[in-house]
């Protein structure tokens, strides 16, 4: 392959979003009764989309899901959005990336309204091509849709000359499902095993390798 395009995930891939995400969810949690000692508890909320961890992890139903999502986005709109830090060395990647000609995108299961604040935010909004994340509605919330989205923005985009880069399961299956190559990260939320059973194109330690390995493919 000849690399032209890099799609990047958002949560523990180009930030650590954990202080304001677990924040959000205790808040929305909270307000059912259900308190919180550990923080940590909560990083199973980052990556996969909202009504899903809800649903999966809580047992809510429909109802209750609505209702978390709209105390998890009252705290997160005012405080949780920018509670979170760029990973070191992604500002010193996208502007290599960047230098060599590649497109990037960024592809988020986060609402797109959130993700593009944060990224104007770090100063790193103006490395991106596209930015694409799920709506606000619930009616794009899944990767596989985001990255369509992304492939539909970018004029006669070829998946064979692209990769999306995560950290977790769902980044890697939503790039399958197009057919695209995907690196996963190790420095994220993802753990090894999830990582490897995946069997990722590549698994990346940090920041510097992964940008040696992507030289390799332009």
């Amino acid at each position: 392959m000849k690399l032209e395009y890099v799609l990047f995930d958002m949560d523990g891939t180009l930030f650590n979003t954990q202080p304001g995400v677990t924040k959000s969810v205790a808040y929305a949690l909270d307000k059912f009764g259900i308190k919180v000692d550990n923080l940590s508890d909560l990083n199973k909320f980052i990556g996969p989309p909202l009504n899903v961890s809800f649903a999966d992890y809580y047992g809510f139903n429909e109802e209750d899901v609505k209702k978390a999502i709209s105390y998890y986005r009252e705290y997160y709109t005012e405080k949780g959005c920018i509670d979170c830090e760029i990973y070191p060395g992604i500002k010193e990647l996208l502007a290599h990336l960047k230098e060599k000609g590649i497109k990037i995108a960024m592809a988020t299961s986060k609402p797109e309204v959130y993700a593009v604040r944060i990224l104007k935010n770090a100063g790193i909004y103006e490395y991106f091509d596209v930015a694409k994340g799920a709506d606000l509605e619930g009616k794009c919330i899944h990767k596989i849709d985001i990255i369509r989205n992304v492939m539909a923005a970018f004029e006669d985009f070829n998946v064979e000359n692209a990769v999306m880069i995560g950290d977790r399961k769902y980044d890697y299956e939503g790039a399958k499902e197009v057919g695209m190559k995907c690196i996963l990260i190790e420095y994220g939320f993802g753990e090894r095993e999830e990582l490897e059973k995946c069997a990722p194109f590549k698994i990346e330690a940090d920041t510097h390798t992964l940008e040696k390995f992507l030289d390799s493919l332009i």
